[in-house]
């Protein structure tokens, strides 16, 4: 994936095994044999992992998984670079490696999809004129925890300026199929100070979440 890690920041309550993986494909003329994915991690842990290889035809694509997995014990910044090669000599490598974005990071408390690097922005649409625009990840929960607040960031656009926002959590019920709310914290008006930047908002009562939950933010 190259924008980066399913999980780019995991705070202390939620660490657990990550496991790498990847898909490659052949676009030369001749077999690859032995291709294989090797990953590299720098920070607190170190960790050097490979998957198992596979012989790829030309024009053939397959996934592959390290074959050993990384806990981040310690509070940091995890640099990631992946890259594959295999047994036989390859002209063309200037695509085999993604160094950059590839960083997980163990916090105290945040949990986010979101890699740190903005590179697009989302508004209402007509046909929602009048009513709330809804923007969400799923989180998968790994150990029990307390949710207290949202960091929700924004562009510096200046008609953000006096815009309402409020974040909202739902959790999957396997019975129902279904997202179930939960709760959301009341309005907030974005104000010129802190526009453009990370809001936080804050539920009145915090939502406790359990190991093996789902949760829609």
């Amino acid at each position: 994936m190259e924008n980066g890690m399913e999980y780019y920041q995991i705070p202390d309550t939620q660490v657990t095994e990550i496991e790498f993986a990847g898909e490659v494909q052949n676009l030369a003329g001749l077999t690859q044999n032995n291709a294989k994915l090797n990953v590299e991690v720098a920070g607190p842990v170190t960790y050097s992992g490979t998957s198992a290889g596979v012989d790829l035809p030309v024009g053939g694509a397959d996934s592959v998984s390290c074959t050993t997995t990384l806990t981040p014990t310690t509070i940091g910044d995890y640099n990631v670079t992946y890259f594959f090669d295999s047994d036989d000599a390859e002209e063309e490598t200037v695509n085999d490696t993604i160094v950059d974005p590839g960083t997980i990071q163990r916090t105290d408390y945040m949990y986010a999809r979101d890699n740190g690097i903005g590179g697009s922005s989302i508004g209402n649409v007509t046909s929602n004129t009048g009513a709330p625009l809804l923007i969400g990840n799923t989180m998968d929960i790994f150990g029990d925890a307390m949710i207290g607040g949202v960091d929700i960031v924004v562009t510096d656009d200046a008609t953000n300026v006096g815009k309402q926002i409020f974040a909202q959590v739902m959790i999957f019920d396997a019975g129902a199929g279904a997202f179930i709310y939960a709760d959301q914290t009341g309005d907030h008006e974005i104000t010129s100070g802190e526009n453009g930047g990370p809001i936080k908002v804050i539920f009145e009562e915090a939502i406790e979440v359990f190991a093996g939950q789902t949760i829609l933010v």
